[in-house]
């Protein structure tokens, strides 16, 4: 984390005072902050840590893949020199690594995501202010700077009961560097495949478990629902009237 000297305290404390005095100013709030002297609790400091994640959503490194070989030619820095503590960022091709004096050096074990507030260059290139951030977070948080890739097959979608939506998994990549993130649980945003889908669960008795009773019974291969290159007239004309009507959910 920033904050691990009195000197950034006092700062931070000064900059909080400040910030206070123009709020109440400009919009007539009266606010009654003041410095914690608590630890921060667990879900307090995640939430910390995402806060600061938005915020340097361009400034963010990853654990070096050893495979990849993307060395600036005028770097000093060899492949040998790459080790489990080497870092990559999107600023630059060589890696970096953590500060010497961040109180992360001190974790059991490294962090695979950091965020950090600059990078220093002596020998090596250095990044100061890290704070250790999870993968996820920049998906969650960082949408605008993520591709996905089209619902994929395994895990398949599904419909989820707690929530009355159809739901599927997508692979996510992160900024224009492409890098790979967890697969990630979203709604399907495209209406057709919303269709496609909803009528399939909706005839296996998923949405309406009243309706499960019949579907032994049903002429229609359900797998077609699905098929995008399913051409037989009842698949479509089932499918065109549910996206018509906009029916993804028990709701509508």
């Amino acid at each position: 984390m920033f904050l691990k000297n009195r000197k950034q305290l006092h700062e931070a404390k000064s900059i909080m005072q400040q910030l206070q005095r123009i709020i109440t100013k400009q919009y007539n709030i009266k606010l009654n902050l003041r410095i914690l002297n608590e630890v921060p609790t667990r879900k307090q400091t995640i939430l910390l840590r995402q806060i600061i994640m938005s915020g340097y959503l361009d400034q963010v490194a990853r654990l070096w893949n050893k495979n990849q070989n993307k060395f600036n030619p005028s770097s000093k820095v060899e492949p040998t020199d790459v080790s489990t503590q080497s870092y990559e960022c999107l600023t630059c091709l060589d890696p970096v690594f953590i500060h010497k004096k961040s109180c992360l050096i001190l974790l059991r074990s490294q962090p695979s995501w950091v965020v950090y507030q600059q990078l220093t260059k002596n020998n090596k290139i250095y990044m100061k202010g890290c704070t250790q951030i999870e993968a996820h977070w920049l998906f969650n948080l960082g949408k605008e700077v993520c591709t996905i890739s089209r619902p994929l097959s395994i895990p398949s979608p599904r419909y989820e009961i707690y929530t009355d939506r159809i739901i599927c998994f997508v692979e996510v990549r992160f900024s224009a560097a492409g890098w790979l993130l967890p697969i990630q649980k979203i709604e399907i945003i495209d209406a057709l495949d919303n269709s496609k889908y909803f009528a399939k669960f909706f005839l296996e008795g998923l949405i309406f478990t009243d309706f499960k009773q019949f579907s032994p019974y049903l002429i229609l291969k359900l797998d077609l629902l699905t098929t995008y290159k399913s051409k037989q007239k009842e698949v479509q004309l089932l499918i065109e009237e549910l996206k018509q009507r906009s029916c993804s959910s028990k709701k509508n």
